[in-house]
């Protein structure tokens, strides 16, 4: 789409009050920021593909620049990059509409409201009938390519984890373009999801739960398309180039911590020892035989992660009503510890966690991070069976109440004689 830049002295004439600010060394860099082709598209991607303010856009690229600003500052820098915004598109074609709640784009949260705006000869938001999660395994498979060429109205949500299972490989730019060529057919309908450890980290500091939209980063989607783009003509663009060039050293952090796979199993045994240990012998015998069946193990999961979120909570000093109403949110916070108390259990039920070969638990952790995304759209496409077994526990843990959990769990430490 072509850009219109706009210039500081038309800026000046309409927004007297911020004229020398985008002047200045302060309010300079956010102008010059704002007034680019790249900004201006990621603020199109969230006001017609997103239905967000257009702020949510570019919230992660200004953050720095507000955040650095004394604290008296800020709301004054919010309200600077707010008029920019709205220079830049009206002079692209578009209107203010009217304002909502700017759903925060994790992990940045910059505004509480903000304008949302439309095209002036109408809005042409995308209607997706479904959302489809994919794992780095289904990127080739038939299904998918089946999915891309018969249903125009399907858009697809590649998880962080995706790109840190690439990342495992030596040849790296292979592997990207081998994996991500069949998905370059339909690059437009691509969005990136952030990575959970950072939703997770964001809700526990503000109680704020993430939503499906807010886990789709604007500007990690608008690089991925431009990559599937460049794939998809066999280019080295700008993507490529920026793959090329900062790859190796990312992909060295990630092998030094996400994707080792010893501190992965080390990970594993701290969160669920603690855990294990309150298991009574006789719970985890029946549990192995299948004695008390699927019901009991579920409700015996969703009883545990409540009392231990609770204590979490508490403990991050947080206030008992105010988690308590966190957590009827359904956040990521308790998708997560749903699946990481599940995940213990599995290993103390299927043999002894100590044995678990360390590469085959990163991968394991990798799968439930399939499967926490995907719990927030229609579906995971993957070929992994274990993935597939923690999206469907996690959407019954979702749906079960901890009132008929409770009665589960009573029932059947009846049956075993513990009540």
């Amino acid at each position: 789409m072509k850009f219109n830049s706009i210039d500081r002295i038309g800026f000046g004439v309409k927004y007297r009050n911020f004229a020398p600010l985008s002047l200045s060394r302060e309010g300079a860099p956010i102008f010059d920021l704002l007034n680019t082709a790249a900004a201006f598209e990621r603020m199109v991607m969230a006001t017609e593909e997103l239905d967000l303010p257009a702020v949510a856009g570019i919230a992660r690229a200004c953050g720095p620049h507000i955040e650095a600003a004394a604290p008296e500052r800020q709301d004054y820098l919010k309200k600077y990059v707010g008029a920019v915004v709205c220079c830049v598109l009206e002079a692209n074609g578009f209107a203010k509409a009217g304002r909502k709640r700017a759903v925060p784009p994790c992990p940045t949260r910059l505004f509480r409201t903000a304008e949302t705006y439309v095209r002036k000869e109408g809005s042409r938001a995308a209607q997706w009938s479904e959302s489809f999660v994919l794992d780095q395994n289904s990127l080739q498979s038939e299904p998918l390519q089946r999915i891309i060429s018969s249903r125009a109205e399907v858009r697809f949500v590649l998880p962080d984890a995706s790109f840190k299972e690439m990342s495992k490989h030596e040849n790296f730019e292979y592997t990207f373009e081998r994996a991500l060529e069949p998905l370059s057919q339909a690059g437009a309908r691509v969005f990136h999801a952030v990575a959970v450890d950072e939703c997770v980290a964001e809700e526990l500091r503000t109680l704020v739960p993430v939503t499906a939209v807010g886990l789709l980063d604007v500007e990690f989607t608008q690089y991925s398309r431009q990559l599937l783009e460049e794939i998809r003509q066999k280019q080295v663009g700008p993507a490529r180039a920026a793959l090329n060039e900062r790859f190796e050293g990312i992909r060295r952090e990630l092998l030094e911590e996400e994707l080792n796979a010893e501190h992965a199993k080390q990970r594993a045994q701290k969160l669920s020892g603690p855990f294990l240990r309150g298991v009574k012998p006789p719970v985890l015998k029946a549990l192995r035989n299948g004695k008390l069946g699927d019901d009991f193990r579920l409700a015996f999961i969703k009883l545990n992660s409540d009392l231990m979120m609770e204590e979490m909570l508490a403990r991050l000093g947080h206030a008992e009503e105010a988690s308590a109403a966190f957590l009827a949110e359904r956040p990521m916070f308790l998708r997560w510890f749903n699946l990481t108390v599940r995940h213990s259990l599995m290993w103390a039920v299927r043999g002894n966690p100590q044995q678990v070969a360390a590469h085959r638990e990163l991968n394991n952790q990798i799968d439930l991070e399939y499967a926490l995304v995907a719990s927030y759209f229609d579906a995971l496409l993957t070929n992994d069976a274990l993935a597939r077994e923690a999206h469907a526990d996690l959407m019954h843990l979702l749906r079960l109440s901890s009132d008929d959990a409770t009665s589960m769990v009573r029932d059947g430490l009846r049956q075993l004689g513990l009540l």
